[in-house]
């Protein structure tokens, strides 16, 4: 009996989809305030956001962050889900869709923090301030929100 073998030609195109979709599985973006980002009075401004964000003893809660994450978890999930459309049918690579979801939440965030206004300051912190808006003085905090994509390699 007489077999024959036949190669079909796989289209180039999906095979870098199939590629750029295998770098996901083991991707993530960070977005926030990373280490070894430091004010101008020399502190961690990671410390700073985890005050504000979380609060202390002497600084109420201000949830600049799971606030913006959880007001907009589906926009969030459509986004991401456009962004794995584009992937998969070879529109765009894996790190370009990490970057732009990385640009989104860092713009969300920073948008957050803008627009936080409860609690508000103190009265004595608003004197000091000139004026009341609870997570910008310095604009440290806003001007230092940024995204790191990452893709661990196998």
């Amino acid at each position: 009996m007489m077999t024959s073998k036949t190669t079909e030609k796989v289209n180039p195109k999906y095979e870098r989809a199939e590629k750029e979709l295998k770098k996901l599985r083991n991707a993530y973006t960070d977005i926030g305030i990373h280490e070894g980002a430091i004010g101008k009075d020399g502190e961690e401004l990671v410390i700073r956001a985890a005050v504000n964000e979380l609060g202390s003893s002497k600084t109420p809660s201000r949830p600049y962050m799971r606030s913006w994450f959880d007001g907009e978890l589906k926009r969030i999930k459509a986004f991401s889900e456009r962004l794995l459309g584009k992937v998969a049918d070879g529109r765009m690579s894996a790190d370009d869709a990490l970057k732009r979801l990385g640009k989104f939440g860092v713009n969300g965030i920073r948008d957050s923090i803008q627009l936080f206004n409860a609690p508000p300051n103190a009265p004595s912190t608003v004197k000091k301030k000139g004026h009341n808006d609870p997570l910008i003085d310095t604009r440290e905090l806003l001007n230092n929100i940024k995204s790191k994509e990452t893709i661990k390699r196998r």
